[in-house]
C-alpha cells in the first residue's frame, strides 16, 4: 500500500504532483477541487496522488519517507499464514505444478485436475469470504470462470478452482510499454508483449482469434478504449448481478494470448444488496485505483455506515483510474491539422469516469462502455476522414467565421457577374427617368434585403455558439448536442434560404418597380433583369451551398460527437442521403457558369461601343473561368464532402487527397 510514487510515477510526474498540491494549498477549499481537475484532465494517477495528500492532510516532506497509507488504517491487508504448496504436491484431485502469482491474500497456482486431465489455475487463500461463489455467478467472457471450491477447515484454507488462462496481468504489460516505445505503440504492441511473456501456448479458439486480430489492426489509444470497452462491460454484467468488485487494478486484469481481456480477484468484493451487512475487517481495496469515497471508510470511525455509501461507481472510478494510466503512456497529440482531437474525446471520458464527486461520474459500468465504444468508433471514424488541409484547420478554429465569409464570396462575385451584365444589356436600354429608379431602388433595396438576410443569418448560426464555445459543458446532455448536431446540418439549408431571399425578389421587384414607376420597359428588358438575376442566383447558390457544406461536414460535425453513442447509425440517419445533392450542386458549379456564358453570347448586342465591349470581355471570360475552376472546385469538394459521409456511416474505405 505505498504511494504511487513509490509504484510508478516518474521523477517528472512526482515533481509535478508535488506542484499542484503546493498550489492547491494556496487555494480556497471551494477552488481545490476544480484546479485540480484541471490540472490532471489527462493523469488521473497524478490526480489520486495529490487527493491523498489533500485528504490525508499529509506534509510532503515526511510523505517522501513514509507510506501513502497510514499502517493503522490498513492493518486489515496483512498477508494470510497458510501452508505453501510445492511441485508435486497433491491437493485433492489436484496436483500443484508452480506458482503462478502471489498477492497479500492468496497465492494462485498453476495445477492439473486429474480427475479431466486439464490445467487450472488453484488460488489459495484464507477460509473467509464468499469469493469462490461470487465469481461462479459470473458468466462472462471477460471475467475468470471459477469450476469448484475447496474448504480444508483444519488448515484455514480455501481452494477455488478456475480457468487457467494462459496470459500476462495488465500491469505486466503496463511495465513492458517501455520497451516498445521507440518502435510506436499499438494494439499489436499489446500482442507482442503478451506473445513474449505468456506463461505457455494456448488451445487455438478461432472466435477469439477475431479479437486478436482486430486488437492488432487498432493504434494505441483505440486498443486502450476497446480494452476499457470490454472490461466495462463486463464489470456491467457484475454489477447487473449485485456484485461490486472494489479492487480494479492492472494486476487483476489479466490478458489472454488472443488480447482478450479478464477480470480477476474478487477477494475483497461485496454484494451490492447486502452492504449493511458487510464485514469491515474484510473490506479492502488498493489506494492507487481507490475512489474517494472507498478510501473515506478507512478514515470513517463508523466504517460499516461508510461501506453503505460505496455502489457501482467505485469500480467505475477504478477503470478509469486504470485505462487513464494506459493513455498516459500515448505520446501527446502532435497532429497539426489543427481539428478535433481524439485525445481530447479519451481525456473527457477518464475525467468524467474519475470525478471525485460519484454524482459527476458515469452513473453506470454499461454508460461507460458506450463512452469507450463511442471513443473508439470517432477514432476510426476520424482515421477514414481526409486529411484536412488549411481551410479545414481555418474552419475547424474559426466555424462561424468561415461560414460566413466563405459562403459570401461567392455572393459577391455573383453580384460582380449581375453588375457587368446590367451595365451591358439593361441600363443603357433604359430612358433616363428608369435610370434615376434604378439607382435610387438600389440604394433602397440592397440594404433592406441584405439586412434581413444577415438577420436570418446571424439567428441561424446563434443556436451552435454556445456548444462551440463550450462543448465540454453539453457533454452529458446527448439529445442537446443531437438536436444543435442537426441544426449545424441544416447550414447549407439555411445558406440556400438566405441566398434565395437574396435575389429571387429581385428579378421581379426592379423591372416592375420600372415599369410601373417611369413608364412600360419591353420584354427584352424584362428578359434581361431574369436572366441578371437568375444567373447571379444560381452561382451564389451553388457555390455558397458546397462552401458551407465543406464547413459543416469537415469542421463542425466531426466535433459534435464526443460522449455519443451508435455514431454510425446516427450519421446514416443524418447525413446519409447527402451524396446525391453533392454531386448535384458539384454539377451545378461547372454547368452554371459555362450555360451563362453561352446565354450572354447568345443574348448580347450584335454592335457595341469599345467601353461596352471591354465589359462583354470581362464578363465572359469571367464566366468561363468560373466554369473551368469549377471542375478543380467540383472535383475536389465533392471527393472530400463524399468521404466525409462515408466514413461517418462506414459506406466506404475510399481515399482522395487532401484539401488546399
Amino acid at each position: 500500500m505505498n504511494s504511487i510514487k513509490k509504484q510508478r510515477l516518474s521523477d517528472e510526474d512526482w515533481q509535478r504532483a508535488t506542484e499542484i498540491f503546493e498550489s492547491a494549498l494556496d487555494l480556497p477549499l471551494e477552488k481545490r477541487q476544480a484546479y485540480i481537475q484541471n490540472a490532471t484532465s489527462n493523469r488521473p494517477d497524478i490526480r489520486a496522488e495529490v487527493e491523498y495528500f489533500l485528504h490525508n492532510e499529509t506534509d510532503l516532506d515526511s510523505f517522501l519517507e513514509t507510506p501513502a497509507a497510514p499502517k493503522a488504517n490498513f492493518e486489515n491487508f496483512s498477508a494470510p499464514k497458510f501452508r505453501s504448496y510445492q511441485p508435486g504436491d497433491v491437493i485433492g484431485e489436484f496436483t500443484i505444478k508452480k506458482i503462478i502469482g502471489e498477492g497479500a491474500f492468496a497465492t494462485v497456482y498453476l495445477a492439473t485436475q486429474d480427475s479431466l486431465n486439464r490445467d487450472v489455475a488453484l488460488k489459495i487463500s484464507r477460509d473467509k469470504g464468499i469469493e469462490g461463489q461470487t465469481i461462479a455467478q459470473l458468466e462472462h467472457d471477460h471475467i475468470i470462470k471459477v469450476f469448484s471450491q475447496l474448504s480444508i477447515p483444519e488448515q484455514d484454507v480455501r481452494v477455488i478452482n478456475m480457468q487457467y488462462v494462459s496470459s500476462i496481468d495488465l500491469e505486466e504489460v503496463i511495465t513492458s510499454l517501455e520497451d516498445y516505445k521507440q518502435e510506436g505503440l499499438s494494439g499489436d504492441t499489446f500482442l507482442k508483449i503478451v506473445d513474449k511473456k505468456a506463461f505457455s501456448s494456448t488451445t487455438l479458439n478461432t472466435v477469439a482469434l477475431r479479437d486478436r486480430d482486430f486488437l492488432s489492426d487498432l493504434d494505441f489509444q483505440e486498443a486502450c478504449l476497446w480494452l476499457g470497452a470490454k472490461l466495462s462491460n463486463a464489470l456491467s454484467y457484475a454489477h447487473s448481478k449485485n456484485v461490486l468488485h472494489l479492487d480494479i487494478k492492472p494486476s487483476n486484469i489479466l490478458i489472454n494470448p488472443y488480447g482478450r481481456p479478464l477480470i480477476t480477484d474478487f477477494n475483497v468484493s461485496l454484494d451490492s444488496t447486502k452492504l449493511e451487512n458487510a464485514e469491515p475487517g474484510e473490506f479492502g481495496g488498493t489506494l492507487q485505483y481507490m475512489p474517494p469515497e472507498q478510501y473515506e471508510v478507512f478514515r470513517s470511525e463508523n466504517k460499516a455506515e461508510s461501506i453503505q455509501q460505496i455502489d457501482q461507481r467505485a469500480d467505475i472510478y477504478s477503470m478509469g483510474i486504470v485505462i487513464g494510466e494506459l493513455l498516459s503512456h500515448l505520446p501527446e497529440s502532435s497532429a497539426s491539422d489543427g481539428t478535433a482531437d481524439s485525445q481530447d474525446d479519451a481525456k473527457r471520458i477518464i475525467a468524467k469516469a474519475t470525478a471525485t464527486n460519484p454524482d459527476e461520474r458515469f452513473q453506470s459500468a454499461e454508460e461507460l462502455a458506450e463512452a469507450f465504444e463511442s471513443g473508439l468508433e470517432l477514432c476510426r471514424i476520424r482515421k477514414s476522414l481526409p486529411k484536412a488541409g488549411r481551410f479545414t484547420r481555418f474552419s475547424y478554429r474559426h466555424p462561424l467565421i468561415s461560414l460566413t465569409v466563405f459562403g459570401a464570396i461567392p455572393q459577391l462575385i455573383a453580384s460582380v457577374v449581375g453588375i457587368a451584365y446590367n451595365s451591358l444589356r439593361i441600363v443603357s436600354n433604359l430612358s433616363p427617368e428608369q435610370q434615376q429608379i434604378f439607382e435610387r431602388l438600389n440604394f433602397v433595396y440592397n440594404p433592406i434585403i441584405y439586412g434581413l438576410a444577415t438577420l436570418i443569418w446571424v439567428w441561424a448560426l446563434a443556436r451552435m455558439l454556445p456548444y462551440l464555445r463550450d462543448p465540454a459543458s453539453f457533454s452529458s446532455d446527448r439529445d442537446k448536442v443531437k438536436q444543435i448536431r442537426k441544426h449545424a446540418l441544416r447550414i447549407p439549408l439555411y445558406g440556400v434560404a438566405v441566398t434565395s431571399f437574396g435575389w429571387i425578389p429581385g428579378a421581379f421587384i426592379f423591372p416592375l418597380s420600372l415599369h410601373y414607376g417611369a413608364g412600360p420597359i419591353t420584354e427584352e428588358v424584362f428578359g434581361h433583369f431574369l436572366l441578371s438575376f437568375g444567373l447571379s442566383y444560381l452561382i451564389s447558390l451553388a457555390y455558397s451551398y458546397l462552401f458551407h457544406q465543406w464547413v459543416v461536414l469537415r469542421a463542425i460535425y466531426p466535433q459534435m460527437w464526443s460522449g455519443q453513442k451508435q455514431i454510425r447509425k446516427n450519421a446514416c440517419r443524418e447525413i446519409g442521403g447527402l451524396s446525391n445533392q453533392l454531386r448535384q450542386f458539384a454539377l451545378m458549379t461547372v454547368l452554371i457558369p459555362l450555360v451563362g456564358a453561352c446565354l450572354i453570347l447568345f443574348a448580347g448586342p450584335n454592335e457595341m461601343e469599345s467601353d461596352s465591349y471591354l465589359v462583354f470581355r470581362f464578363l465572359l471570360s469571367t464566366l468561363i473561368g468560373m466554369g473551368i475552376a469549377g471542375v478543380a472546385f467540383a472535383l475536389a469538394v465533392s471527393q472530400q464532402l463524399t468521404q466525409t459521409v462515408f466514413a461517418f456511416t462506414g459506406s466506404s474505405t475510399q481515399k482522395t487527397p487532401s484539401d488546399p
